[in-house]
This record gives C-alpha cells, sequence and structure tokens, in this order.
C-alpha cells in the first residue's frame, strides 16, 4: 500500500514577519518532493485569514510577531476553533513560547534553529502532518496570570481604557496593550468583555457578570 504522505504533495502555507526566513524556508521545501507551498502569511492575523482560506495541510508558523509573543498562540487559538483539521508546526526561538504553544493549540511546537537543515524541516514536516489530534490541557487561569496582568485585568474590568490604566500604574499604553494581549490569550478570550466574563467565572474576579461594563 502507498504511503499516504507520498500519495499527494503536503499542502504548506509559512507565516513568519520577516522576509529572509519565510524565503529560507521556502528554499529549503522546494528541496523536498513531497511538500507544496500554497501561501504566505506576513502577519498573525493574515496568517489566520490565510489559513482559513487556503485551507493547507501544514501551516507552519512563527510564535513572535513585530515583537509581540503573544500573536502566534492567539492565532493558533483562532484557526484551531475554526479549522481543527489544519496541522500546525509552530517555531520560535524562544524556548518559554514553545509550551505555550502547544498548549494554544499547535500540533508540534520546536526550536526555529533547529530547522535549517532540509532534511530536520521535512521529518518536521512530516510529524506534525500525521500527529494525532491535540487535547489542549487545561491550565487555572489563576496560576497563569501574572501579579501585574490581575492588577491590569481588575482596571480594565472596571472601564478603564489603556490610556487610563497606564497613567494609574507609571506605565506606558504600549506595556499595558502588551499586558492585555497576554490576559486574552491566557484566558482563551476574543475581546475584553470575553476575558472578564471567563476571569469572573473562574473566580479571578469576584461579583457578578451583570454589572460587567461594555468593553471591547
Amino acid at each position: 500500500m502507498a504511503d499516504p504522505i507520498e500519495a499527494r504533495a503536503i499542502k504548506i502555507v509559512i507565516a513568519d514577519d520577516h522576509i529572509h526566513e519565510r524565503e529560507g524556508f521556502k528554499q529549503l521545501l522546494s528541496l523536498l518532493d513531497f511538500v507544496e507551498v500554497i501561501g504566505e502569511a506576513t502577519s498573525a492575523q493574515s496568517a489566520v485569514q490565510t489559513a482559513l482560506t487556503l485551507r493547507p495541510d501544514v501551516l507552519l508558523m512563527d510564535l513572535t510577531w513585530y515583537k509581540d509573543r503573544t500573536a502566534g498562540a492567539t492565532a493558533i487559538r483562532q484557526i484551531k476553533e475554526q479549522a481543527p483539521e489544519i496541522k500546525i508546526l509552530a517555531v520560535t526561538v524562544y524556548q518559554e513560547l514553545i509550551e505555550e504553544a502547544r498548549l494554544a493549540g499547535a500540533d508540534l511546537a520546536v526550536d526555529k534553529d533547529a530547522l535549517s537543515h532540509k532534511s530536520t524541516l521535512g521529518a518536521r514536516i512530516r510529524d506534525t502532518y500525521t500527529s494525532k489530534p491535540v487535547l489542549r490541557p487545561k491550565r487555572s487561569p489563576i496560576a497563569q496570570l501574572t501579579e501585574r496582568e490581575t492588577e491590569v485585568l481588575k482596571l480594565v474590568a472596571q472601564g478603564q481604557t489603556d490610556a487610563g490604566i497606564a497613567e494609574q500604574l507609571y506605565l506606558s499604553t504600549s506595556t499595558i496593550k502588551k499586558h492585555v494581549s497576554s490576559i486574552l490569550t491566557k484566558l482563551d478570550a476574543n475581546n475584553r468583555s470575553a476575558a472578564i466574563a471567563n476571569a469572573y467565572d473562574c473566580g479571578i474576579l469576584r461579583g457578578t457578570q451583570r454589572d460587567l461594563p461594555a468593553v471591547e
């Protein structure tokens, strides 16, 4: 019986914000006769859109986008929620993000530097393509949030803006935005209102959800 991997090319989408990284992966993949690159993405959001539009067999995706270390995990969650059949090979140079990628739903997450050879990259593509569906382990959101993130979340729940929170905590607005992005990822929420609701459900915030302010 023919190997199902050899029966047709594995369709790949490459998602990375650095052009030289995308070109490097494309060059290596062009040397593999069992894969076909069908698309590219240059931002985390375009990775979601491209994956859902082209429906590749494997999405080869970096985890850090324009210095945002939470964007990759958020994109993985969005893709898996809408198209769980798409296999995701997450790559990063930051070892601490590998576990986060797996928790988000990546089928395989590896050190990007380990994929600099054709044979290794090909093996990881095969591993991802033939992997069984990922069951995301659940962790307590209370354990996930840092003290600062919990502080920011409480202020978000009060209806304060990023600028207002930044002023109150003596931080920059960009830093607050990064904290909020991390909170959304850790609470598995697509927006602030959902994050607040999840926080009430798991006990991070106290009170009733009926009193929640409208925040988006």
